[in-house]
C-alpha cells in the first residue's frame, strides 16, 4: 500500500527511466517496443494509484484486477478507457512471444503519449 507521494515519486522515476531508454531507442522503428509500452503502462499505473489513494476513504488496489475495477468505477470514462488500453497493450507486450515484432511504432508512440500527457493530470 503506497502513499500518494510515493506513487507520484514512482511515476516520476519511471518517466525518467523512459526518457533514458528513449535516448537509446528513439524510434521511429523501435528496437524494444514491448519494454517501452511496459514502462508507459507503469507510469500510468502509479498516477492512477495516486489518484485512488486521494479518495475518501483511500483505495489501495492489491492487484491489477482490483485496480481495473476501481478505474472503471471511480475514474472518468475517458481516463478509464485510456488506462485499460495501456493495460491491454502492456499485457500483450509482456506475455505474448514475439510481441516486439508485432507492435507498431504508432502503438508505441500512442502509449508513451498517453502515459506522459494524459495521466499526470488526473
Amino acid at each position: 500500500m503506497g502513499s500518494v507521494s510515493g506513487h507520484l515519486r514512482k511515476a516520476n522515476h519511471n518517466e525518467n527511466f523512459l526518457k533514458m531508454i528513449q535516448m537509446n531507442d528513439p524510434g521511429p522503428s523501435f528496437l524494444y517496443p514491448d519494454w517501452l509500452i511496459t514502462i508507459a503502462f507503469y507510469i500510468a499505473l502509479h498516477y492512477v494509484d495516486a489518484k485512488l489513494a486521494r479518495r475518501t476513504p483511500p483505495l489501495h488496489p492489491q492487484n491489477h484486477k482490483i485496480r481495473n475495477t476501481y478505474v472503471s468505477l471511480f475514474l472518468p470514462p475517458d481516463i478509464a478507457q485510456d488506462y485499460l488500453y495501456l493495460y491491454n497493450k502492456a499485457m500483450f507486450a509482456r506475455y505474448f512471444p514475439d510481441s516486439e515484432k508485432r507492435i507498431s511504432p504508432a502503438t508505441v508512440q500512442r502509449c508513451i503519449n498517453l502515459a506522459l500527457t494524459r495521466f499526470p493530470s488526473i
